[in-house]
């Protein structure tokens, strides 16, 4: 075992006399004068140069310096007590080096080429956006993150997940009270998100522990006295504030294209009722009379309608009616008139337990006496919201969900939309309105089936067109329902 004796080799105070400091012969306090300028040569690249040493087997390593003057303990004596024992770990690390990346601009650098341009480009926003002077504090949620994906799934179906996951909450408005963030849109278009309340902070006057001398001492007078001042000094930082001159914007933003439907009549969208089926007949079965675009020859009974809703419904699929807003009605004051003047639903292309399970069809009808009057996309981008994560709805109209049904969207992962465009054989719906009308939805013709239907002494060609989601589907995954 290594002793301060053994490594420090005793005491010699004769080796200590024995030393003889150096003496200055120059006086100290003679002036020496200016001394001449030393010039010293920039040293050049080839002088910085790292060489290797000769003891340096494999030309690599580091040499350090080292005062040990040829004392191989010397390191191992550092770490030794008076007692030659091993020192005790060090307590505080605050005199050491932190850690410092070399290449720390080129992994900032990465790290950003690894976004989208929509991430890293410049966006500027005036002072007053997110804090307006007469509402509160807005927070800004880009749309973009609506696409985000929780452990595959999106973010409405990973919510459902967590909500419904073990421990489950003490009170059941623990996750209820809240609703997730894109729930908190103002609009359809708009970025920013409806501030939550925030509790207003004010002085207690009846504090005893911290109390207000003031408004304690102070009679009443005095104190309208230093309201009124307090006020009117308000009220001059606030013109002084408004009359300044504005800046010049050193980004300007560009006006932004205003993408919001019209519809040319006074409509809402809202879920199916049951209170609907007599307007949803009415609607299917004149088109099954007069048109080609129904496939029947005869007209569906209501509760042949209220067993179509009801297979929709139950499997977690969206069915919407549009309807017509109405004066209050003279004989029930209070009450008005709804009238259904479009329906759009999805349903499924084969069976939930087959290969097709992410496939649905899309049915989409319009009262003749509406039709050209913008219901029919706002119904479809209505659904398309709903059904597609990544599609941003236009908006322009007003949606009224005051019911459970659809209150967090559909329950199925849906990844393709079908829709069969019913026309003349020997016409082109790819040119005509119907194209025009479905391009302008985000949907795009897949195929075409000649000569296959014959109603009403036409010859009926089906035009097929589809509308993908960005859903990420597992082509190894089974069905979790049993055919």
């Amino acid at each position: 075992m290594a002793t301060p004796e053994n490594v420090w080799g005793g005491w010699n105070e004769t080796e200590i006399n024995n030393l003889h400091a150096h003496q200055k012969t120059a006086k100290p306090r003679w002036n020496r004068g200016t001394q001449p300028y030393k010039r010293k040569p920039w040293p050049k690249q080839r002088d910085m140069k790292y060489i290797p040493g000769k003891s340096e087997s494999d030309g690599g390593g580091v040499n350090c310096w080292s005062d040990s003057n040829g004392d191989p303990d010397y390191d191992v004596r550092k770490l030794l007590d008076w007692n030659g024992d091993w020192l005790p770990a060090p307590e505080s690390w605050s005199a050491r080096r932190g850690h410092e990346d070399r290449h720390l601009g080129a992994h900032v650098e990465q790290w950003m080429n690894g976004h989208s341009q929509e991430c890293t480009r410049s966006v500027y926003y005036p002072l007053s956006t997110f804090s307006p002077e007469d509402g509160p504090c807005k927070e800004l949620a880009p749309r973009y993150w609506l696409e985000a994906k929780v452990e595959g799934s999106n973010l409405r179906e990973s919510w459902k997940t967590i909500s419904t996951s073990d421990p489950k909450p003490l009170d059941d408005t623990d996750i209820t009270i809240h609703p997730p963030w894109w729930e908190l849109y103002e609009d359809h278009r708009s970025c920013y998100l409806n501030s939550l309340p925030a509790p207003e902070a004010r002085i207690d006057p009846t504090d005893a522990e911290h109390p207000t001398t003031h408004l304690m001492l102070a009679s009443a007078a005095e104190k309208l006295q230093d309201l009124q001042q307090r006020r009117e000094a308000k009220e001059r930082r606030l013109l002084a504030k408004r009359n300044r001159p504005v800046a010049n914007s050193m980004f300007p933003m560009q006006a932004m294209e205003d993408r919001r439907l019209r519809p040319k009549t006074n409509m809402y969208i809202r879920p199916v009722q049951p209170a609907d089926v007599v307007g949803i007949g009415a609607i299917y079965n004149y088109y099954v009379e007069h048109t080609i675009y129904a496939t029947e020859f005869d007209g569906r009974t209501e509760d042949q309608i209220r067993q179509r809703i009801n297979t929709v419904t139950s499997a977690g699929l969206p069915y919407l009616v549009a309807v017509s807003k109405s004066n209050e009605s003279r004989t029930n004051p209070g009450y008005v008139t709804e009238k259904i003047v479009g329906f759009i639903s999805l349903d499924d292309y084969c069976s939930q337990a087959s290969s097709f399970r992410y496939t649905f069809e899309m049915e989409l009808f319009v009262h003749p006496g509406y039709t050209s009057k913008g219901i029919g996309k706002c119904l479809v981008d209505r659904l398309l919201e709903m059904a597609d994560t990544s599609y941003r709805a236009r908006g322009g109209y007003q949606y009224v969900n005051n019911f459970e049904y659809l209150k967090t969207g559909p329950s199925r992962v849906i990844k393709t939309i079908l829709l069969n465009v019913h026309h003349e054989n020997g016409e082109h719906a790819e040119t005509g309105w119907q194209g025009q009308f479905l391009h302008a939805c985000k949907f795009h013709r897949v195929g075409r089936l000649p000569k296959v239907g014959y109603k009403n002494n036409t010859v009926i060609d089906v035009a097929i067109y589809a509308h993908h989601t960005n859903e990420e589907i597992d082509a190894g995954t089974r069905p979790t329902v049993a055919g």
